[in-house]
């Protein structure tokens, strides 16, 4: 499956045309409706190399590429109108009121007449333009020490400084947003941490997102790969230490919310905290067994999967053992455990809702919430053309996202009940197995993910079918082109295309 991509997106798309300037036409075709009536939007024509697009609260920032230069256009999501135009190759960053770019050790401000209004020593990590607040690393020194400030972005005078350690994991790859604090974000570091940005007070609570290890004492390597799993994404790329290769990280779970508790697990407890971080029970994880693991809620149990893997030095490698565990959500009691005899190395692992999978060299295994039984799937991702091991390894992963079938003008999920497991090989082809072992073959043109609630798109190589529903899945439009597609406010469709970006109205 494709990448999800959020509201706020970075796309890098070249087409060579004519000229520089841009010109607007706002009755392009651009899709239709299901009885085949056209839908028309405005285009932006970029008429150059269009190199990006961001769609903000109250801005489209497109940016044109020129004899290896960026020039910056800001227009009005309403209007259209354009609000700024600047020439800058350094990384933007839009506010409701102006920009910012950061270049090494550097962030400059700006008004959107392109005044330059001040120039901070840091490297910014993380914004919230509505709290007017800005936090980042004063110096690349301090980077690796843990060493942050706060400014606020209006006048860029400091309003805190503070020392977070990230020895095990990088705090901004995993941020988590208290639901009725805006200013309150929890971080995953050395500690799991509260942080209150508008004041820089923290709360921390002692937490094992990793450990110091001899490279070969605990940890055995299975083979540097990439991993597509949206969860392991994060811990391979961005919670790898900064400091020496003795550390183990990824030593970890996902957090969870429910009502007024945060559910989170290290290699060695299951927590439950209050919105404070205070403790309102533990519960201990089989002793040499925790690794990166993942929590689901169910009811009013918790479901932990522990895939029994590492992260070392850019490398996933076997690490304690996999297992599935069932525990109350109110005490924490341990309802069930179930340790599968996995002799050979972890490679992947997926939780799904009432069951776990784990994938080795010789296959597939899975095991049922309550039972103790591991079953295995005889069944290994079919590879073509595959040039060595390491791309191999690169046909075959399990899509997160539920896949659907466009059906008597609606969206119908691929998958009908718990005994159904999805996986893509070749990045195309997508197989639904069941668990004997048979298997069905679809084409990525024949099916679709979701990227929003309502927007969803197949797999095709060059030009991508996009359907647009209501709540109900019902089909409303459809748009087949090269780009991207993405939802705004207010009904508003954002189609980003190789030179330019159309903006529709889709109530209309």
């Amino acid at each position: 499956m494709k990448n999800n991509f959020l509201l706020i997106v970075w796309l890098l798309l070249y087409c060579s045309v004519a000229n520089a300037q841009y010109t607007i036409n706002k009755n392009l075709y651009i899709g239709k409706h299901v009885d085949g009536t056209p839908v028309k939007g405005t285009f932006i024509n970029m008429n150059n190399k269009f190199s990006g697009m961001s769609v903000l609260r109250h801005y489209i920032l497109l940016q044109d590429s020129k004899d290896g230069n960026i020039i910056s256009y800001v227009f009005d999501k309403n209007d259209l109108h354009q609000v700024a135009q600047f020439k800058d190759n350094n990384d933007i960053y839009l506010l409701d009121d102006g920009y910012f770019k950061y270049k090494y050790k550097h962030t400059t401000f700006y008004d959107f007449q392109g005044k330059k209004l001040y120039t901070l020593s840091m490297q910014p990590v993380w914004h919230n333009d509505s709290l007017d607040v800005m936090i980042g690393y004063n110096h690349p020194d301090y980077f690796f020490k843990g060493d942050i400030s706060a400014f606020h972005i209006s006048t860029g005078k400091l309003i805190w400084k503070q020392k977070i350690p990230h020895r095990y994991h990088w705090p901004w790859s995993d941020v988590t947003k208290d639901r009725k604090q805006k200013n309150i974000l929890y971080l995953i570091t050395d500690s799991l941490v509260k942080l209150d940005v508008l004041t820089g007070k923290t709360v921390k609570m002692p937490f094992t997102a990793g450990m110091d290890e001899p490279f070969k004492s605990r940890f055995s390597l299975v083979r540097k790969r990439p991993i597509y799993r949206t969860d392991w994404k994060e811990a391979y790329w961005c919670c790898q230490p900064y400091i020496d290769s003795n550390v183990l990280s990824g030593t970890h779970s996902n957090s969870v919310s429910s009502e007024d508790s945060i559910f989170i697990a290290d290699a060695k407890n299951l927590y439950c905290l209050d919105m404070l971080l205070n403790k309102r029970w533990i519960t201990p994880l089989p002793a040499d067994a925790g690794s990166k693991s993942y929590l689901i809620i169910q009811d009013d149990k918790i479901l932990l999967i522990n895939y029994g893997i590492a992260f070392q030095k850019g490398l996933l490698g076997h690490c304690g053992k996999p297992f599935v565990g069932v525990y109350d959500k109110h005490t924490g009691k341990q309802l069930s455990l179930t340790m599968p005899d996995i002799k050979n190395k972890i490679s992947d692992g997926l939780a799904v809702t009432g069951r776990a999978y784990w994938q080795d060299d010789t296959g597939l295994m899975f095991n049922n919430q309550g039972e103790t039984e591991v079953h295995r799937i005889d069944w290994k991702a079919p590879v073509k053309k595959a040039k060595s091991k390491d791309e191999e390894d690169e046909c075959f992963y399990w899509p997160v996202d539920t896949v659907y079938q466009y059906s008597q003008g609606s969206m119908k999920p691929l998958v009908t009940d718990a005994h159904q497991l999805l996986v893509e090989a070749n990045k195309q082809d997508v197989y639904l197995l069941k668990d004997d072992g048979t298997q069905q073959k679809f084409n990525a043109d024949s099916i679709f993910s979701t990227k929003s609630e309502n927007i969803y798109y197949n797999n095709a190589e060059k030009r991508t079918t996009y359907l647009v529903t209501d709540s109900s899945k019902k089909v409303l439009l459809v748009f087949e082109f090269e780009g991207i597609l993405i939802a705004g406010d207010k009904g508003k469709l954002y189609a980003a295309l190789p030179n330019g970006v159309c903006v529709i109205d889709s109530q209309q």
